[in-house]
């Protein structure tokens, strides 16, 4: 993949995030995932990259009985915490 394709999804992705989060802030990982149309892979360097740039939050839910089993497959392991929804810092 080259840089150019790199930023493209990473542009791509966090217009996929900030779209789902606009109707209540936050988004569940595995819609996202489905609506990016991207690999596993790069979905993720996507979602760290934004995270580290600090244009996206990453959190598990507040409360565990509510991770299905597509939000626990889409989770994005992160600071030693499964990560199942987000929501974008700059709107």
């Amino acid at each position: 993949m080259t840089n150019t394709e790199h930023l493209t999804d990473t542009a791509a992705y966090l217009h996929t995030i900030t779209t789902a989060c606009q109707t209540n802030g936050w988004a569940r990982l595995a819609t996202i995932r489905m609506e990016s149309g991207l690999t596993r892979d790069a979905a993720d360097a996507a979602l760290l990259e934004l995270h580290r740039a600090g244009c996206l939050r990453l959190e598990q839910y507040p409360v565990a009985f509510q991770v299905t089993n597509a939000d626990a497959a889409a989770a994005l392991h992160l600071g030693g915490i499964d990560r199942h929804i987000a929501t974008t810092t700059h709107l």
